[in-house]
């Protein structure tokens, strides 16, 4: 049996979530999309009254700038469809103190 341990105070999360704005520029790794659903489990910075910030990471610090741009577009295109997201998030991985969203899934 394989036993995979995050390190101590780290938090993995998914939500199921709506997108209510999508961000891009030079800040914030690049690209950012605000949710409605988080809890204060994870220990990401907060940054909106009505919801939580999330870096996507488009200048590729954690992972490749195309699975980022790729998130982008099934981010915007839950906002404009008024669909739910599934975002995975885990909080050791943060940029300007906004955590991560390492894994973005639009659902049908």
């Amino acid at each position: 049996m394989i036993l995979m341990i995050a390190p101590l105070g780290a938090t993995t999360r998914e939500y199921k979530t709506d997108v209510l704005s999508v961000l891009s520029g030079e800040e914030f790794g690049g690209c950012m999309i605000l949710v409605n659903t988080m809890n204060k489990a994870l220990n990401c910075k907060k940054g909106a009254p009505k919801g939580w910030w999330l870096s996507l990471d488009c200048d590729g610090k954690y992972g490749a700038t195309m699975n980022a741009r790729e998130s982008v577009d099934q981010a915007t295109m839950s906002m404009l469809l008024k669909r739910k997201i599934s975002v995975l998030i885990d909080d050791r991985e943060k940029i300007d103190g906004y955590c991560v969203a390492q894994q973005t899934i639009l659902w049908r």
